[in-house]
């Protein structure tokens, strides 16, 4: 069995209009949109280390991408290798001409503008200190060949907690006017949300670690120290493959040995887990639903920008990763794989991961705002 990969829906970004969006949005489905020949971002430099030099910051505090989003300092050279996203502070505030330009060639700005009226997010007061981007990612472009030898990838295995859009503003590929003729720079494989569990089950199963695993304890006393946990989605360290890709399609298809469902009724009809491959030139903008897994590699140096909106199509997705995070991470879950009893002596040395979206709190927002 060959391994045939999801294709996203292309739409040049005149033509997506917002119903044909929402279906789609609502199915779970991964959109690329083009400006055909238009060249929106040739006219602002994107060049990091000018970015930087015009915030006025000598070093970059950028994000980590774990559960935890810890903001760590570094230098442009660490930043550049390891992909994070910078500012960690609002873009707006950092690069205000950059930020307005941005807002303005957004597609669909009801639902991806900050203040769009289907941007759930834009409900929220804003002293909860909800921040949903943009933020800047700049990658070195490695090749094909790097990756496959490797095995590791620009951007790792992770999750979109929400929707997420991203927008290829420079790179180092050679320019053509026609965007029909334009070099892949970032190859993305996007898994839909609902094989969110079928991947973690493979992951658990060939990386060697299962549920008695997820947090690595350890016991001084009476206390638990909280060790980095060993999530495949959050660690930072998970990048399939093409070959573990192939893998993952025949274990969890029905003529494979399906090990990853044992609990789908009817085995002989369910699909093999199959990731979208989309491969995005300098100018587009792909489109992410909340929940989907996703990796990439930058084939050429790259800079992306990533902006995060909140859709009413895809809040319960927004919502079920958040939560399933939590089970992950609180602090009974924890003291229990250390073996010990959660108390109020041991509670405090115990972490559980913020809610950074605030998701049920948007909704809340959202539902009074409605009403007269």
């Amino acid at each position: 069995m060959i391994l045939e990969y999801r294709e996203p829906c292309r739409y040049h970004h005149a033509d997506l209009y917002t119903l044909v969006f929402q279906e789609h949005w609502k199915q779970g489905d991964v959109l690329l949109l083009h400006y055909g020949s238009e060249d929106r971002f040739q006219s602002l430099n994107w060049d990091l280390y000018e970015l930087v030099e015009q915030s006025g910051e000598s070093t970059v505090h950028a994000i980590q991408c774990s559960p935890s989003q810890k903001m760590v300092q570094m230098n442009l050279d660490e930043y550049r290798k390891q992909g994070k996203g910078w500012p960690s502070q609002d873009l707006d505030r950092v690069l205000p001409f950059h930020c307005l330009r941005l807002f303005e060639d957004l597609p669909l700005k009801e639902y991806t503008h900050p203040y769009g009226k289907y941007n759930l997010a834009k409900y929220m007061p804003a002293d909860q200190g909800l921040t949903l981007g943009p933020k800047i990612y700049h990658g070195h472009g490695w090749g094909d060949q790097h990756v496959q030898k490797s095995g590791y990838g620009s951007m790792q295995l992770s999750c979109e907690p929400s929707d997420s859009l991203y927008v290829c503003v420079a790179t180092s590929a050679p320019y053509r006017h026609m965007r029909s003729e334009r070099d892949t720079v970032v190859v993305w494989d996007i898994f839909r949300a609902e094989d969110r569990a079928r991947v973690e089950a493979f992951l658990r199963r060939t990386t060697g670690d299962n549920n008695n695993s997820r947090h690595r304890n350890r016991n001084k006393g009476n206390k638990i120290e909280v060790m980095e946990p060993t999530d495949p989605f959050t660690n930072g360290n998970t990048y399939l493959d093409d070959e573990q890709l192939q893998q993952l399609y025949e274990e969890t298809c029905g003529t494979g040995l399906g090990r990853c469902d044992r609990d789908i009724k009817n085995p002989e009809k369910r699909e093999g887990v199959r990731p979208y491959r989309v491969e995005q030139v300098y100018s587009e903008v792909l489109m992410i639903p909340a929940g989907c897994l996703r990796q990439a590699r930058y084939v050429y140096d790259a800079t992306l920008v990533r902006m995060h909106f909140m859709s009413p199509e895809r809040m319960n997705s927004t919502i079920d990763w958040m939560e399933d995070v939590t089970r992950r991470y609180n602090p009974a879950r924890q003291a229990q794989a250390a073996g010990q009893k959660l108390t109020r002596h041991n509670s405090k040395y115990c972490e559980s991961v913020p809610d950074t979206l605030q998701a049920k709190s948007v909704l809340l927002h959202s539902a009074l705002a409605m009403l007269p």
